[in-house]
């Protein structure tokens, strides 16, 4: 579908995931991280562009379906890879107030 459209699901999903987290967080996690308008839309527009980066430029080969499997594969590592540096890029000067949200009181 292009990088235009890969940019515009990862918006969406982005977007979707903050006022999720808003209206009806299912759990601390959702609570605490995705409120944070960052960490909740810059992984999910990167995971939808580097997929139709790999798709783009695999389609014209011959191996377009094995650009299908690790463009899926690059999704979820990219979701969850900026997910956990963003949190801990936005935790790293008090890693106690996040432990503290997740559950861990001690």
């Amino acid at each position: 579908m292009g990088t235009k459209a890969g940019l515009g699901f990862g918006l969406f999903w982005g977007i979707t995931r903050l006022i999720v987290a808003y209206t009806q967080p299912g759990n601390m996690v959702s609570l605490m991280l995705f409120q944070n308008p960052v960490i909740s839309i810059v992984p999910s527009v990167l995971a939808g562009f580097f997929p139709s980066l790999i798709t783009k430029a695999m389609g014209k080969t011959n191996y377009a379906k094995l650009g299908y499997i690790f463009s899926g594969a690059v999704t979820a590592l990219t979701n969850t890879i900026m997910v956990i540096l963003l949190t801990s890029i936005f935790f790293m000067h008090d890693p106690a107030s996040l432990v503290h949200y997740l559950g861990n009181y001690s």
